[in-house]
């Protein structure tokens, strides 16, 4: 099965799990599940449509202060932003505007309001778990890439791959049925290569990509 990231065929069967095979790319190292076995849109939306997240969630907003605080710490305020996958209940572009940033929301179901997606458009580019839910990796996360300007940031949110391989077949990220694509540092190293990008690996869920002037 061809990687739906770097679209190379030197692929093997990494794990049986949950009833479904998952897949790692020799080349590029990302993991994903049989893309024989993705949902349809209508029921990925209704499986979305459960999730409460929301602004006044304030387990929820410390969860995005994770992406939030360095990522304020890298920008020079005003900037202008998109949560490329914002979600039901947009939270990250209220508590960016409380630093002085101006954010727009983005998201295929619940935002998906085309005119956004300007190319070099923004300062910066957020996209907290969102990248785990790719269909097309390849396209997508090169279209968030381009939204950026130069000298731009792009900060992105997802668990990495347990260290442990042995932890993969129990790993709970894997009972979201959503959740599709899975990276690690090597994935995403990979990928700022790809796209000439710089990379600042902050933690083993938040990657921050700058594009260079």
């Amino acid at each position: 099965m061809p990687c739906p990231l770097c679209l190379n065929n030197s692929t093997q069967l990494y794990a049986h799990a949950i009833q479904n095979d998952y897949f790692e790319c020799l080349n590029c190292s990302y993991v994903f599940k049989d893309r024989n076995k993705l949902l349809e849109a209508k029921i990925e939306k209704s499986r979305y449509d459960n999730h409460n997240n929301d602004s006044v969630d304030q387990g929820y907003v410390d969860f995005l202060n994770r992406l939030i605080l360095p990522l304020n710490e890298r920008l020079h305020r005003p900037s202008k932003g998109l949560d490329f996958g914002c979600g039901p209940g947009p939270t990250l572009s209220l508590e960016m505007a409380k630093l002085g940033h101006d954010v727009k929301d983005y998201d295929i179901y619940y935002a998906d309001d085309k005119s956004l997606l300007v190319e070099e458009g923004y300062d910066f580019v957020t996209s907290t778990e969102v990248w785990e839910h790719f269909y097309s990796p390849y396209e997508d996360i090169r279209r968030c890439w381009s939204l950026v300007k130069p000298g731009g940031l792009l900060g992105v949110m997802t668990y990495f791959l347990p260290e442990d391989k042995d932890k993969f077949n129990n790993w709970w990220y894997l009972r979201d049925e959503t959740h599709v694509g899975f990276f690690n540092e090597d994935v995403f190293t990979f990928i700022a290569k790809e796209l000439g990008a710089s990379i600042e690996i902050i933690n083993r869920q938040v990657v921050i990509l700058k594009k260079d002037l």
